[in-house]
């Protein structure tokens, strides 16, 4: 009953706020419109003094929109902003004062669209600076709903939202773990994998041996081919050690780096030797990424937006020009559907990225990525055999 109600009221809003922009520029009209349905979605009733407490003084002068009472008597309070104000760091600072001077167990902050969901992990009585959740009405997911649901009047309780934020917590970085060890397996796993195979002893050149072998096995293991560019053939098997004596053969030769026809300044010599430029790695920021392809470089790129920009990622990737209606494709998204069935994609945690592109266009959009976020496109260094 509720994932069906809070789904309706999504469409709801979001057809709202494109049919009626003048809801952008109006907290009134954006209590009203968005955020109050909501709230009768959760189970509380607006009108109920008891359920729900209006305009409440803080200790520092000013006022928070609401204070919602669930049937525990346990307190949310609620930081309502216009739908046409971007949430940002500083939005939260009404939120975190009432939190700190008050008994409520969780914060959200919302435009009536964007619901950043806060509690008091880190610290008891202190929010933390950075959301738990964040939620979209415009790209609405299962565990959206999930955590929308842990805050209803008639479930809402400290321990389990105190439970659901460690779940992020740890969902987030279990992802990151996951992502890196899919794109370039670590020592450890390759040591966890070589102990349960018994080999004795585990040196270097076993470990070197086991990497491709592991590299094969994810890529069976996910249903797709070998990523590109993961290793050369495999060396012969080292004596005494327990594996099998047949070695997986080589992937595929990867083909030449498409370059802009007749580059100016180099000569038809110049010119062929960089049409057989191999991807050899990528450095961000300074810090060189463990990619072996360049698939795998846009995906990292799109990694460490995410964990250096939490507050703002979802609202950013959800506009232009990362998404446009006219798009067959999305460039990223929350909804598997905006993609073709048959196209390359790659999903990081609660988002798909297109990476259905030549290598050309996969440099592109990763440079792309860093301007929208506020990053020079260079600080994104890619290095190939020619290096």
């Amino acid at each position: 009953m509720f994932r069906e109600e809070i789904k309706e009221h999504a469409t709801r809003a979001s057809g709202l706020v494109q049919e009626y922009p003048e809801i952008k520029n109006s907290e009134a009209q954006t209590k009203n419109s968005l955020i109050e349905p909501l709230l009768q979605c959760l189970g509380y009733d607006p009108s109920h003094p008891e359920q729900v407490t209006l305009e409440v003084s803080t200790q520092l002068g000013g006022k928070i929109d609401y204070v919602l009472t669930g049937q525990a008597n346990v307190k949310v309070a609620v930081e309502a902003k216009r739908a046409g104000v971007k949430l940002s760091e500083k939005e939260t600072n009404q939120l975190r004062s009432y939190f700190t001077f008050s008994e409520v167990i969780a914060g959200i902050l919302t435009n009536g669209v964007i619901y950043w969901l806060f509690t008091d992990l880190d610290k008891t009585n202190v929010m933390d600076a950075t959301p738990y959740h964040s939620t979209d009405l415009r790209h609405l997911t299962e565990n959206d709903v999930h955590h929308l649901e842990t805050l209803t009047r008639s479930l809402v309780q400290q321990g389990t939202i105190h439970e659901q934020a460690r779940r992020e917590r740890y969902r987030t970085r279990v992802n990151e773990i996951v992502t890196q060890e899919l794109h370039s397996p670590s020592q450890e796993l390759l040591r966890l994998i070589g102990r349960r195979l018994g080999i004795k002893p585990l040196t270097k050149s076993h470990l070197k041996l086991l990497a491709p072998l592991v590299d094969e096995a994810i890529s069976h293991s996910r249903g797709t081919a070998p990523l590109d560019n993961l290793s050369p053939a495999s060396p012969p098997l080292i004596p005494g050690s327990k594996l099998p004596t047949s070695a997986p053969q080589p992937p595929p030769a990867e083909p030449p780096v498409v370059v802009p026809a007749d580059p100016a300044g180099l000569t038809p010599g110049k010119k062929a030797a960089l049409t057989k430029a191999r991807f050899k790695g990528a450095t961000l920021f300074g810090k060189s990424l463990t990619v072996g392809s360049y698939r795998e470089m846009l995906t990292s790129v799109v990694a460490e937006l995410q964990s250096r920009h939490p507050n703002n990622f979802a609202d950013k990737v959800s506009n232009k020009p990362f998404v446009k209606d006219s798009r067959k494709h999305q460039y990223i998204s929350r909804n598997e559907k905006d993609f073709h069935p048959s196209a390359a994609k790659y999903q990081l945690g609660d988002y798909w990225i297109d990476t259905h592109l030549d290598r050309k266009d996969t440099v592109k959009r990763a440079r792309l990525f860093l301007r929208e976020f506020g990053h020079d496109p260079d600080e994104l260094v890619i290095h190939t055999s020619n290096d």
